[in-house]
């Protein structure tokens, strides 16, 4: 999404948006049963709801650090103080969306190195047991 600009196709944003909604799908499902396998029975739904809990604080987070960096690069962009769109400015607008899209791709590979890394410990751990 960080390569988008106004000269974009809208058959190039809808893929895009396309590839994030399998990406998310693909982790969403595996990641929600990897948390609830490693609690007892008796305490789902205290996983359940923490997960939860996590996943929404996550996306409230999420949203105000893009929304914070989006108006923060737009401001840098402008030389000025932005906090909404500037109607025929859609380069700082898209400036600050590129810097958005590069921020969460960064943020989701550091995810993506821990999880790897919990994945083989855990399974180093599993290979040790037997």
């Amino acid at each position: 999404m960080s390569f988008l600009n106004e000269n974009s196709a809208v058959i190039t944003m809808v893929s895009m948006i396309g590839i994030m909604s399998v990406g998310m799908g693909l982790f969403q499902s595996p990641n929600n049963s990897l948390i609830m396998s490693t609690v007892s029975r008796d305490k789902l739904g205290v996983a359940g709801s923490i997960n939860a809990l996590v996943r929404n604080m996550g996306m409230v987070c999420g949203i105000a650090l893009a929304t914070t960096l989006l108006y923060g690069m737009m401001s840098s962009r402008l030389g000025y103080r932005v906090t909404d769109y500037i109607p025929g400015r859609s380069d700082a607008f898209l400036y600050g969306m590129n810097i958005v899209y590069i921020t969460a791709s960064a943020i989701c590979m550091m995810g993506a190195v821990l999880t790897f890394f919990r994945l083989k410990r855990k399974n180093i751990t599993a290979m040790a047991g037997k």
